[in-house]
């Protein structure tokens, strides 16, 4: 008897969970986020968070859909591109950036557990590489 996971599953309960409570989980991701190192902190100072919070939340759509379809639409390409030259983001803090989506979930979805935040990792992952990678190379 084989036992299976399925974290397309976990991952859209969890996603499902986020957009009945929007308005929590952006804040709390964004407490997380902010206070997550001094670098974040400096680079939030003087931001719209009405305006971050639509544009994390497109964000999120375009990782998703690029996980599904591995296309890179001309949003998530200038997502890239900005990121790199226009906020100058160092390739780390993608990851700061995934920890603190995963201790937000922690904290207010209940059915939050490791394989939830592996479901994230998985699903995050191909859109978090492109936009690590894909203008390294010139």
């Amino acid at each position: 008897m084989s036992t299976e996971i399925d974290f397309n599953e976990i991952f859209n309960n969890s996603y499902d969970f986020i957009a009945r409570n929007e308005d929590l989980f952006y804040k709390t991701f964004y407490e997380v986020f902010i206070n997550s190192c001094p670098q974040v902190k400096m680079a939030f100072k003087h931001t719209d968070m009405v305006k971050q919070n639509e544009m994390v939340r497109e964000s999120f759509g375009y990782m998703i859909c690029f996980f599904v379809t591995k296309v890179a639409d001309e949003h998530l390409i200038k997502l890239a591109k900005d990121h790199k030259d226009k906020f100058h983001v160092d390739s780390e803090l993608y990851t700061v950036f995934v920890n603190s989506v995963l201790a937000a979930l922690e904290k207010i979805y209940p059915r939050y557990n490791n394989e939830c935040a592996v479901a994230w990792r998985i699903t995050m992952a191909p859109g978090i590489e492109f936009m690590k990678h894909i203008y390294d190379v010139e």
